[in-house]
């Protein structure tokens, strides 16, 4: 592959601008989504389901976690050919694709179409599969170009509209005035993220050719490290772990006690912060990466910034973006076509 500077990267300036697109797809999708949905909703939401191809830490599993967060109602991720038998008349389910014609997910998607949901369907034109399950279905189906899966434009493509369907149903009830504030503040954010000397270049340095393991708290941190590892495997075309808090500082903790001497040149340890976390996770991180010294390459904290909660939280899966970039231009890469198997 032909090394591009970071600053020539037509990727690279996508996600720097990765706040605006989002800005501008809420408002540009917001209203007209949203009087779609009012038309057919079924009046009581019972449960959400949320369909993708994406795999962890894609676009689904990030907008699961927002939902999961806020909703007052079960949220459920399906990444599968079929969906629970709870799903029925009183169920919303959004699909979101990346472009990939993947049958998985419109097998996913006839399934709860039959059992009588009402689906909100983003996919890429090229979709075709979703395309055909909805034809008969009680769907709402929006084409969103995407152009370039696993990147900041599609993250905010798909993303938007799904904010708003959480407004629609009550679950977020200012969710666009929300994201529009956070958005403003991200923008202002970004050219200290993507500075030389910044954030995303210092952590993509500190890794350099070791395998990152990502560690996240939370239901929002968690699906952060999670996005953190596909880009990185995705940009970087490298090995790249995600871990819980819990499951690092417990079980995974005890699979260190050996092979110390490999695992200290092979892994660095990247534990994203937020200001929201309960109290016992500062302390939990601190004992958990005291453990790390003698085992780990490095152990780097990266500190969300933001006022809000959903500030920070784009925030980390902007830096996700960016990191993965900043590695993939030291290396040399481009990011391109990706090979793939889905069901």
């Amino acid at each position: 592959m032909d090394a591009v500077p970071v600053a020539n990267n037509p990727v690279w300036e996508s996600a720097a601008t990765f706040s605006g697109r989002l800005h501008n797809a809420v408002l540009s999708a917001g209203a007209e989504i949203a009087a779609e949905l009012r038309d057919v909703l079924p009046l009581r939401v019972a449960n959400l389901v949320v369909i993708d191809d994406g795999g962890p830490g894609g676009p689904g599993d990030v907008f699961t976690a927002i939902a999961q967060r806020y909703c007052r109602f079960p949220v459920l991720r399906v990444d599968s050919l079929e969906v629970p038998a709870f799903v029925g008349s009183d169920t919303v389910a959004i699909a979101l694709g990346q472009g990939a014609d993947s049958s998985t997910m419109a097998d996913a998607v006839a399934a709860a179409a039959s059992q009588g949901a009402q689906l909100l369907c983003l996919v890429d034109s090229s979709d075709l599969a979703v395309a055909g399950a909805t034809a008969e279905a009680n769907a709402v189906v929006r084409v969103v170009e995407t152009v370039a899966p696993w990147t900041a434009p599609a993250l905010a493509e798909l993303l938007a509209p799904g904010l708003v369907l959480l407004e629609v149903i009550g679950a977020l009830p200012a969710a666009r005035n929300w994201v529009l504030e956070a958005t403003h503040e991200l923008t202002a954010i970004t050219p200290r993220l993507i500075a030389e000397d910044g954030v995303a270049a210092a952590t993509a340095r500190s890794i350099g050719r070791t395998f990152p393991l990502f560690i996240g708290s939370g239901l929002l941190g968690e699906a952060a490290a999670r996005s953190w590892k596909a880009c990185f495997n995705m940009t970087c075309r490298a090995p790249a772990f995600a871990s819980t808090l819990g499951d690092a500082a417990t079980t995974e903790l005890q699979g260190w006690g050996q092979h110390g001497d490999v695992t200290r040149q092979m892994f660095t340890a990247v534990v994203l912060r937020q200001e929201d976390e309960h109290p016992a996770v500062g302390v939990t991180v601190t004992k958990l990466l005291q453990e790390l010294q003698e085992v780990t390459h490095a152990q780097v904290e990266v500190d969300a910034e933001g006022s809000q909660v959903f500030t920070q939280y784009l925030q980390l899966l902007l830096l996700g973006q960016l990191v993965a970039l900043y590695r993939a231009d030291q290396e040399g890469l481009v990011p391109g076509p990706t090979t793939a198997y889905p069901l």
